[in-house]
Order: C-alpha cells, then structure tokens, then sequence
C-alpha cells in the first residue's frame, strides 16, 4: 500500500483526495496545512492524520509518496525536502516559479532515486483524449493551426491572496492557466512548442502581476497557435479550436467537442468523463511500481515553465 501524506489543503485538495480514495494500492495517509481547521477537516473527511507542519508529518508518518498543493513559489523547497526523505513526489502545475527551481528539483529526486510527476492533467481528460484521437486521426486533414480563449474574471475577491503575490504565484494569469494551455495544445496536437511572441499586460492599478496576454506559439511541423487570456471583469469563456486543412475540431466552452467538416459543427459524445484525477494518480502510482516514467514528468514541468519564463521575458 502506498502512504501520501499532502501538504497543503486548499482549492484542489478535495480532487486529489477523492482521485486516492478511487486507486486501489493507495491511500491518504496525513494531511499538513499551516490552517489547523483546514488540516483538521480534511483529515477528518477521508480518515488522515492532520499536521499544521509538513516536515513533522514526514518525520512522523511512515509515507512513501508527498502530494504537495502549495502556492508555486513553494514548490521547490517541500519538494527537494521531501525527495531527500525519500518520499516520491507530485508537484500541482505549474511545477514551479522558474526553471531554476525546476531543475533543482529533478536533481533532488534523482539523487535520491524517487519519482516525480507534475500534475498537468490535460492528458488525463476524456475529451482531450478524444480530442487528440480526431485531431491526429487524418479524417479532418492536416493540423494547420490552433487558437485557444480564455476569458475569466481572475481579480474576483474569492482568490486566495497568495495568487497576487508573484514571489508566491511566479506571476499572473500567464503563469497559472499558462501551464494548462500548453499542455492542452501540445497534448492534443501531438506537437512541442518551437518559438514564440507575446506581449503582457496589467490594465488595473495595484497589482504586480499581470492581468491579459496574447502569445503565439510555433509548433512543430509549421504549426501556429494563438492563445488569449483577458482577466478583468468578465465572463467566463473558454474554447480551444483546432484547425485542419478538411475541417476543424473544437473543444467548446460549454464543455462539449465537436466537429466540422465544412458545415454545421456536430457534437462528438466522449464517454468516460470526470475520472482524470483518478487516471493522472494511477499513472503515477503504476510509475512507481514499474520504475518507469509518468506522462507529466520533471523533465515536461521544466519545459512547460521555460516556455512561460520566455512569454514573461518577451511580453513586457
């Protein structure tokens, strides 16, 4: 049986949580969040032992993997203290606020002989699956180009503080749902990213993180995808559409995919749905097992992030 013992409680904890409760051969152990209640609430809910202190769970517990949920800027320290315990790790997206860090990282876990992961989780989920399989499948032609929207009010009071704070967050709207879009655009095409343009933008006072981009991304093969990220107020949009030279494939902002081949779009079912948590974790676990190498390994979170670094170096 495997132990994990997560550190850090919030948004996406619950996810995880139940991912775990859902694999055979694993199971969540402790739980460490710096908020007592939240440890506590947790820890109650799927029968954990709660900890205020990460480090006092690792020297109490006997784990054998660390689910780390911190802010970004954290990453890199819970993770190298871990990896140095000997505790397997996965790292939420994105892996961490530089590629320094990144590295640092990997070095740790290869030193001391565990396996680490990075949670990007877009190849996990049944309409990206589905989504590749059309896009790759020659029946809608040659993969011409990509464009990717996504509108979300990402000021709003309900986010944490810690999201504003680029010493935390590594920076804005870029940073966060920077790392989704790449890996959704590259997983889907079947195309690593080869050079890109950007420009970066806050239009609200008092932030230091940014709040809109536009970035164009090189793809293998002569492939272009623009994305577009608008953070202020409003409302929640989200589409990524595919285009090829007989016909597009488009991930919908209500959720659906769907498909033209020149006409009218039509609504593709993708059986399945909801369970890419529990495909992510099974991944990872059958990584350690088999000593073999996740989907979403150091070496794709290092990658992920050294393109980020450049949008941020090039957008101003």
């Amino acid at each position: 049986m495997l132990r994990v013992g997560m550190i850090g409680a919030g948004i996406i904890a619950k996810n995880h949580a139940d991912a775990l409760k859902d694999n055979e051969g694993v199971v969540l152990a402790a739980v460490a969040d710096i908020v007592p209640a939240r440890a506590e609430a947790l820890g109650q809910a799927y029968r954990a032992r709660a900890y205020t202190d990460y480090r006092e769970m690792i020297q109490q517990e006997k784990l054998d993997i660390a689910l780390i949920n911190l802010p970004h800027g954290l990453h890199a320290e819970a993770a190298v203290f871990c990896a140095q315990n000997g505790l397997h790790v996965f790292l939420e997206k994105p892996m961490a606020n530089t590629v320094a860090d990144c590295r640092a990282i990997i070095e740790a876990c290869e030193r001391h002989r565990v396996t680490l992961m990075v949670g990007h989780i877009q190849g996990y989920m049944a309409r990206n699956i589905q989504a590749r399989e059309l896009v790759q499948s020659g029946r809608y032609g040659t993969l011409a180009s990509v464009t990717e929207v996504r509108n979300v009010h990402y000021f709003a009071p309900e986010r944490p503080a810690w999201f504003f704070d680029p010493a935390l967050s590594g920076g804005g709207i870029v940073m966060n749902y920077g790392a989704h879009s790449i890996d959704r655009i590259c997983f889907v095409s079947g195309l690593a990213v080869t050079d890109l343009k950007a420009q970066v933008r806050q239009h609200l006072s008092g932030y230091e993180i940014e709040g809109s981009a536009q970035i164009l991304l090189g793809l293998e093969q002569g492939v272009s995808a623009v994305i577009s990220y608008t953070g202020y107020r409003v409302p929640t949009y989200h589409e990524t559409t595919f285009y090829l030279t007989e016909g597009v494939v488009q991930l919908s902002a209500d959720g659906a995919l769907r498909v033209s081949l020149g006409g009218a779009f039509e609504q593709v079912a993708v059986p399945g749905g909801g369970q890419e948590f529990v495909l992510m974790w099974r991944d990872f676990c059958d990584a350690i097992r088999q000593g073999t190498t996740p989907r979403a390994s150091g070496a794709y979170g290092l990658e992920i992030i050294r393109w980020i670094e450049r949008i941020y170096a090039q957008g101003g």
